[in-house]
Parts: structure tokens; sequence; C-alpha cells
């Protein structure tokens, strides 16, 4: 039951990175994306109950409430989730999430309810301070795997660093995955380079990095071999003025490398991107060094 607290936690804050857009959607939005032959919003509202479910268990077991009592606290407990994706950037605020996550609730609760699964209410004070030390423990280990994956990141980050000095600042994330709904693969290698391989109808793209240059000339490079409008390596950076971020540079393509210029510290990410029609398989190593 911790394992599913801490799960849920996992999948919906720990694990993102952060996103430059978000967007409020309003309820039933996803019923319309679902009449309009969406699948992944069908699988996203599934999901959404399904992941809940365990918390109207909990609720029913540990803490002895009534199926209202567990549907509100998968409400709050959702709504804490949604707050928090909204606050930090880590994702869209939906009101749909918080209706399918409180009806998971009570899927939960109700099943509970009907079987009598019910611990003894003299040990709910022990029961649930157990649970909160189980899932402070279990959350523990993800952020201990997150430190560990992005000091392997650095070791590979190191691998290509220039003969004559200088030092590969891009440290990758480390997240293998789809970019976006295409289906192009984005897979990490022991040698620090990159497969970008599959096959893409739109054009798409993938986070793979972030990080904070100050004022200099840098130069960024790690593709080569690929023709126009198949796949590209991207950079963005944030401009106060727009209050987002931007493209930085043309994309990364044919060429080896291309060279910017900033004027002041600046918050750079870096993408795989892919256009309509790209296929085949591609070798990346993308690296950004400082160029005195």
């Amino acid at each position: 039951m911790a394992l599913s607290i801490a799960g849920i936690l996992w999948v919906t804050l720990l694990s993102r990175l952060g996103t430059d857009t978000r967007n409020l959607y309003p309820p039933f939005w996803s019923y319309r994306a679902i009449a309009n032959g969406s699948a992944k919003a069908l699988f996203e509202d599934f999901g959404n109950v399904v992941l809940f479910i365990p918390i109207g268990v909990i609720a029913v077991v540990l803490l002895h409430l009534k199926i209202w009592q567990a549907a509100l606290l998968g409400l709050c407990f959702s709504l804490f989730i949604e707050g928090s994706q909204w606050f930090l950037w880590l994702g869209n605020f939906e009101v749909d999430d918080l209706i399918h996550n409180a009806l998971g609730a009570i899927v939960g609760s109700a099943f509970a309810t009907k079987v009598s699964l019910r611990l003894p209410r003299q040990s709910r004070k022990r029961n649930t301070l157990f649970l909160i030390g189980l899932v402070i423990v279990l959350l523990i280990v993800p952020l201990g795997y997150q430190r560990l994956n992005r000091i392997s990141m650095e070791r590979y980050a190191a691998l290509s660093n220039r003969e004559d000095g200088a030092v590969n600042l891009l440290i990758l994330n480390g997240e293998p995955g789809y970019v976006g709904d295409t289906n192009v693969y984005v897979g990490y290698n022991d040698d620090g380079s990159l497969t970008i391989s599959g096959t893409s109808d739109k054009r798409a793209w993938k986070l793979i990095g972030n990080l904070t240059l100050g004022l200099g000339s840098y130069t960024f490079s790690g593709l080569s071999g690929a023709e126009n409008n198949t796949i590209a390596l991207v950079l963005e950076y944030y401009s106060t003025e727009h209050g987002r971020f931007i493209r930085l540079i043309p994309d990364v393509g044919p060429i080896d490398a291309t060279i910017f210029i900033l004027e002041e510290e600046t918050k750079i990410r870096a993408y795989v991107g892919v256009y309509p029609g790209a296929t085949g398989a591609y070798i990346a190593r993308p690296a950004i060094y400082r160029e005195e």
C-alpha cells in the first residue's frame, strides 16, 4: 500500500523534469477528445482511475473511513498533485484528473468495504505511522536512484571532452523513451552516445538535458550525417522578456556543429527533434563546449 502511494508520487511528481508550458484543462475535456477518437485520452482517464484505487483501499483498511470520506481523501490528494504540477511547472492542471482520481478512490474503498478488508481499530494509529514511515523510505529510494543516474550521466558527458581540454557541459538526463507520440525511440549507450531510431509522421521533441550557462561563446554539436528535415538536436533558452523557452539556434542536423553567444546567464534546454517522414537509425553525441 505504501508502495502504491510512493509510486503515485513518483509518476506524477518526482520523476518529472519540468516543462516550459502548462495549461489548465476544464472539466470533461478528455471526453471530447475521446469522442474525437483519441485513444490516448481514454487510456489516461482509465489509468487515473486505476492509479487511485489503492488510496481507497488504504482509506478503508487502515483509516477506517467511509466511502464518501475515501472519495474526499482521494480528491484532496489529487488536488495536491495537480497543484504541485502546476506551480512547479511539472505538468498541466487537469480537472478531469481530479474526477478520475476521486473515482478510483471510490472504487477502491467500495471494494474494501464489500469484502470487509479492515484491520482492528485499535491498531489504526500504529498502522498509520508505519504507513507514513514506509512511504518516506520508498520515496528515498527513487531519489537516490536519480542521484546515481546523475553521476552516471556526468561520467558519460566527460567521455565527450575534447582533446584541446574543452569540457562537455551538457549532462543528459538519462531517460530513454519515445519522441512525443511518434515511433522514434531515444536510447542511451554506455559510451555516452544516443541511439535515435524509428519513424515519425509528425514534428515532435524529447527533452534530453538542461543546464545554465554564463556569458560567453559556445559550440553545440553531436549529430552529423543526418539528412535535412529528418532528425535534429535542438536548443532552447529561457527568455525573461517572453516568459518562456524559445528556440536559441537553428536545429543541429546535417552540420557537425554550430556556435552561439550568450550575453548573460541563461537557462538552456536540449532536445532531440524529429520531422514528419523521418525514418532510420542515427547515433548522436550531444555536447556543449565553452569557447575561449
